[in-house]
């Protein structure tokens, strides 16, 4: 016959597993609280997040996150005609959309891209930047004076044009590591005949130095930003 005394350690368990409920409950709440304040800090931390994306971050979960409306599934421009599947957060303001595209890799793995302020024109405001403050139209003389030194881009009007190739063992070197790296972009100024000379000089398949004559009349200014995670298993 069961006693006060024998159902002791049964109420004991019924206990334990109520409190194990709600703990549960409470972490999951602080998840979902971080992940929203994340998705209003509008940081791009290389190799870990841009605000809510993570590496391997799902439609549904960011759904769950932000509301089915802010993200949509898309083909992604990614340049001369050619899209690519994905889903796009904010799709409704460029100044906050984020192009979000994963490729498989050699062996299964994973690796995820996001175009940051997707779509937004050249000469508008990106809600998105580094700690350091860079964004949509940061200039070249900003990116050196954050650098501590002079680096090195591709050529103007190619393929790649304006992007940075070399951070030249500055402190900028930091938004390139094994998780991931922030590549910029950058376009020149052309607003009168004499640009089209300096452009010349720095134009083609070749890389050049900011520090390079030339571009301070072309004061060439960030004009895209890609976030690249390093490759992971979605197994």
């Amino acid at each position: 016959m069961w006693t006060s005394t024998n159902s002791a350690p049964f109420c004991w368990l019924q206990k334990f597993t109520h409190l194990s409920a709600i703990l549960v409950v409470l972490v999951q709440a602080v998840h979902v609280q971080e992940g929203m304040a994340q998705s209003h800090d509008w940081l791009i931390v290389p190799g870990q997040r841009v605000g809510p994306v993570h590496a391997g971050s799902s439609v549904s979960a960011l759904r769950a996150l932000l509301g089915n409306e802010a993200v949509v599934e898309s083909a992604i421009e990614v340049g001369e005609g050619l899209t690519e599947p994905g889903f796009v957060v904010y799709p409704q303001d460029p100044s906050k959309a984020l192009a979000v595209m994963t490729s498989k890799r050699y062996g299964g793995s994973v690796q995820m891209r996001i175009l940051v302020c997707y779509l937004q024109r050249r000469d508008a405001p990106c809600r998105w930047s580094t700690r350091e403050g860079i964004s949509l139209g940061t200039s070249l003389s900003d990116l050196e004076k954050l650098n501590r030194r002079p680096f090195r881009l591709h050529g103007f009007a190619y393929d790649y044009e304006g992007a940075v190739a070399s951070w030249q063992g500055g402190v900028l070197g930091s938004l390139q590591s094994e998780m991931g790296s922030v590549r910029l972009h950058l376009t020149p100024t052309i607003s009168s005949p004499q640009h089209h000379a300096w452009l010349r000089q720095v134009t083609g398949d070749r890389e050049f130095s900011s520090a390079h004559p030339a571009m301070r009349p072309l004061a060439p200014t960030v004009y895209a930003i890609a976030v690249e995670f390093s490759p992971f298993d979605s197994r």
